[in-house]
């Protein structure tokens, strides 16, 4: 039977801080280039 809680406690993949949103959103902005964007979010990966 299932009580409604969640065994998992993973990060979600855009970060914990939402780091994937802001470097996607810089990136969009013309702040930060596309390898920035793909280094955020190997970074992430990683830790997922």
């Amino acid at each position: 039977m299932h009580d409604g809680h969640h065994t998992q406690s993973r990060v979600p993949r855009i970060g914990a801080r939402r780091e994937l949103k802001f470097a996607l959103e810089s990136y969009w902005k013309n702040e930060s280039s596309l390898d920035a964007l793909k280094t955020s979010g190997a970074a992430l990966r990683a830790l997922n």
